[in-house]
């Protein structure tokens, strides 16, 4: 599984782990774990209703899926060997086509 580090417009690096590639996303069907995001028109739906008195933020959550760790029986999905030593991730991946799903039924 291709590991490897990135940057973004900051200084820091962080980890990935392309999963895209790895099959494990082979196992994990589409239809049940399609998401679904809110439309502009959802919220201009919602502020039109509540009117001039509507508060509107946004929140950004650093490294969102890495808070919800996995289940034990699924940290072998996630590893890797690095000399002589075996990896595995313990908290949800990047890449994985069930995280954003399983994000969006946590923050819910």
């Amino acid at each position: 599984m291709p590991k490897g580090t990135s940057t973004s417009d900051n200084p820091k690096f962080r980890e990935i782990q392309d999963l895209t590639k790895s099959g494990v996303n082979d196992g994990i069907s589409q239809d049940s774990h399609r998401t679904e995001y809110g439309s502009l028109e959802d919220a201009l739906t919602i502020i039109r209703v509540l009117g001039r008195n509507a508060w509107m933020f946004v929140i950004d959550i650093a490294h969102a899926y890495r808070n919800l760790k996995l289940r034990q029986q699924d940290w072998r999905l996630t590893a890797f060997r690095v000399l002589n030593l075996i990896i595995f991730d313990t908290r949800l991946p990047m890449g994985s086509r069930s995280s954003p799903f399983l994000w969006m039924e946590f923050i819910r």
